[in-house]
């Protein structure tokens, strides 16, 4: 690659790729700054909302919304291995399942810690998109479809395979590929392509929303993985009284009132307790709370965290320390 020289346009300057230290952060920085170069043709540049968001499952590397209200997953990667596209996935889904309020909070933070002029998400989205007071996003209009973006030095062939696959399916998904280059001069530039992208290729096949279990569909299925007894016992220990209860298309979820917020304390599936570490008070450091706990199991290191696996062999002195390390979970939180 070449550019003109601009002291004498009839001479070229080399331009080669360079490398340089902390790529992940470069890329996210300069998307967070940038977001123009992510958007589709034709297309305004989303809004940022969100940096090193805390999910469910760990921290997503930058979240935006488009002008129609809908949620954008950005996952930056130097080298992005094929693990990136399932990560990305993975922040989608619990991307998917945040109201209005959620996404609110989580832009106020963002805005304020850059400074931005406007804070409020509804105030920001109308003034980067200039919708009026009459615009279309309402607050309950907001994230009612997920895009996944995927930024890397380099988008290796078969992470390349999986997104193409996906968009051809209806998937709203794009990669990209942010290079640095420098002159032999010392100018730096910065080279962007879309690898995949665009309107899906195939459209979205409209999906019925799943209808939550009930609780007698909850605890048959229990009932034929030998695991009902645990549950039964967890859902009639004291700390459920101060909790409610919310059954799910795949089970169930604990939900406490602190002060303004309600937290997903913990989900229960037919094998398996899943713990939100999210709602831990800042205090306390989740891996030092897991180790500890994990200890504590009757099956040791065969427990994952945030993960409590239930089998129907728990003797009752194991289901008495099952439900003792969940109830010391719980306390930590409401």
């Amino acid at each position: 690659m070449y550019r003109i020289n601009t002291d004498n346009d009839h001479m070229l300057i080399q331009i080669e790729e360079s490398e340089f230290p902390e790529y992940e952060e470069r890329i996210e920085t300069w998307v967070a700054n940038n977001s123009e170069c992510i958007a589709e043709e034709g297309k305004q540049a989303p809004l940022i909302i969100g940096r090193q968001v805390d999910s469910e499952i760990g921290l997503l590397d930058l979240l935006a919304v488009d002008a129609n209200g809908d949620t954008i997953v950005i996952e930056c990667k130097q080298h992005a291995p094929r693990t990136t596209l399932a990560q990305a996935i993975g922040y989608a889904a619990c991307v998917r399942g945040w109201g209005y309020e959620k996404l609110a909070s989580i832009s106020e933070g963002y805005l304020r810690g850059v400074k931005a002029e406007l804070t409020e998400l509804d105030e920001a989205f109308r003034s980067h998109f200039r919708k009026g007071e009459s615009g279309e996003a309402e607050p309950q209009q907001f994230n009612r479809n997920q895009r996944i973006v995927i930024v890397g030095k380099a988008i290796p062939r078969a992470l390349e395979l999986q997104c193409d696959f996906l968009h051809e399916q209806g998937v709203d998904i794009a990669a990209w590929e942010m290079c640095k280059f420098e002159s032999k001069d010392g100018q730096s530039f910065v080279g962007l392509s879309r690898i995949i992208g665009g309107e899906p290729t195939r459209p979205v096949k409209p999906v019925r929303p799943s209808q939550p279990l009930t609780s007698e569909e909850f605890r048959e299925q229990c009932e034929d993985r030998g695991t009902w007894r645990v549950h039964e016992r967890i859902m009639n220990e004291e700390y459920a009284t101060e909790m409610h209860i919310d059954y799910t298309p795949a089970g169930y979820c604990f939900r406490a009132v602190r002060q303004d917020d309600e937290a997903n304390v913990f989900s229960g599936y037919t094998d398996r307790i899943q713990l939100n570490f999210g709602y831990l008070p800042k205090d306390i450091e989740w891996n030092d709370f897991a180790s500890r706990l994990r200890n504590k199991l009757p099956l040791g290191e065969g427990q994952l965290f945030p993960l409590l696996y239930i089998t129907e062999g728990f003797t009752q002195e194991e289901l008495d320390i099952f439900v003792e390390c969940l109830k010391a979970f719980v306390q930590s939180i409401v």
